[in-house]
């Protein structure tokens, strides 16, 4: 996947997940970082081009393609990274029902910042759903990624091998540690799991990152909450 290009905001948000993999994977992308004061023409140029089918970013080019929708790019990253388990159909469904699941918690947590906009009464509220019991309804997050890691055993969602799902899990969790910064503390398989993330060579040089050296990782999302 050398020579990509991965087109997004100065801010983690969506572009997050995409970066951690590509990093990680030591693939030489080019990160081009879109200006908010630009994204109106940018925007109407991709839409008009056909690159932007849906007026949104994430956005990666990479050898003729032009993709949006960030688990879109994540499944792609996969497929040409082998980082989809062993490349079965079931382990390839196993990390696509991961990566739903990992979706649905990533909503709740986005209406946490732009909807309700970071307050105190629904963080509270937010934290004691991640943190509900498992199959507690819109919530229990907490303990779904915990049960998953105890029934598969390994150092990844999936078992011995990694895939996009770690990867988006990982900018999740990253991202509401800064806002819940106790949040794993009840969860010890998902922390040891998050430690062993961090710790690999490229991410935690990557993660460790400064302002300006890597801008976008100082702002989380678009409204700068979080």
């Amino acid at each position: 996947m050398d020579g990509a290009t991965l087109h997004y905001f100065r801010i983690r948000g969506k572009g997050e997940p995409i970066r951690l993999a590509l990093e990680d994977q030591g693939v030489a992308y080019t990160n081009d970082i879109i200006p908010f004061e630009d994204w109106g023409a940018t925007k109407a140029r991709g839409v008009e081009a056909g690159n932007l089918p849906f007026g949104q970013v994430p956005w990666l080019s990479h050898d003729g393609l032009e993709l949006v929708q960030m688990n879109a790019i994540l499944r792609y990253v996969a497929r040409r990274l082998d980082l989809y388990g062993d490349g079965s159909p079931v382990d390839a469904a196993k990390v696509d029902m991961y990566l739903d699941g990992i979706e649905d918690w990533r909503v709740n947590y986005l209406r946490l910042i732009y909807r309700d906009q970071l307050s105190d009464t629904a963080k509270t509220g937010f934290a004691e759903a991640v943190a509900a019991p498992l199959g507690t309804r819109g919530g229990g997050q907490l303990a779904q990624f915990e049960a998953i890691l105890r029934a598969n055993g390994g150092d990844f969602l999936l078992g011995a091998r990694i895939t996009v799902a770690d990867y988006s899990l990982l900018a999740l969790i990253d991202d509401q540690l800064r806002v819940l910064p106790e949040m794993l503390a009840a969860s010890p398989l998902l922390s040891a799991w998050n430690e062993r993330m961090r710790a690999r060579p490229n991410l935690a040089r990557y993660m460790a990152l400064d302002a300006e050296a890597a801008p976008w990782r100082a702002v989380v999302n678009g409204n700068s909450l979080g």
